[in-house]
């Protein structure tokens, strides 16, 4: 990533009024986990042209790994208007594909499906396994009861409640 980076910050220094040049930076940046660096990034490409939806769902990708859900969504929210395919994405499925080795990525596309899709119950239900994963099990009853009370039939999301609630530390 490093030779990534000393490219984009050479098309900074020649153009530092592309957008795509900080856009860039930024997701060099989010690939390296420094989310609080590269959200600065994307508000600078956003600075510069506003109407760049992949950098509100980057930028919104980095809040939600921070915690900063109402910012997530609120930036995925405007995205999507910029771009409606975006809300045509199956987001459960690319978290589910990322949930074995990076669940806080995972995590953060389910919770682009609960913003698109706030009444499905299989968005919170799979959040739910991977803040388990995460062993964030406070979160995980969270979303397996908001879960569970859209689907009180399914099975696994009764279990998942279970394993959270029986691993949260009792006081």
């Amino acid at each position: 990533f490093q030779e990534a980076l000393t490219a984009v910050n050479r098309a900074i220094t020649l153009d530092k009024n592309d957008p795509e040049n900080y856009d860039l930076r930024g997701r060099v940046k989010m690939s390296l986990n420094a989310y609080e660096e590269a959200i600065e990034e994307f508000n600078t490409a956003l600075g510069l042209d506003e109407g760049m939806s992949d950098a509100y769902v980057d930028r919104a990708f980095c809040k939600a790994q921070l915690g900063l859900e109402e910012q997530a969504r609120s930036d995925f929210d405007i995205a999507v208007v910029l771009n409606p395919e975006l809300a045509k994405q199956n987001y459960i499925e690319e978290g589910d594909e990322q949930l074995s080795t990076k669940p806080e990525d995972a995590i953060a596309l389910y919770t682009f499906e609960i913003v698109l899709r706030p009444n499905n119950p299989h968005g919170y239900g799979h959040r739910g396994f991977g803040h388990l994963m995460m062993k964030n099990f406070k979160a995980a009853v969270a979303d397996f009861t908001t879960a569970i009370g859209m689907d009180p039939e399914n099975t696994r999301y009764l279990r998942g409640f279970a394993t959270a609630t029986e691993n949260m530390p009792h006081d």
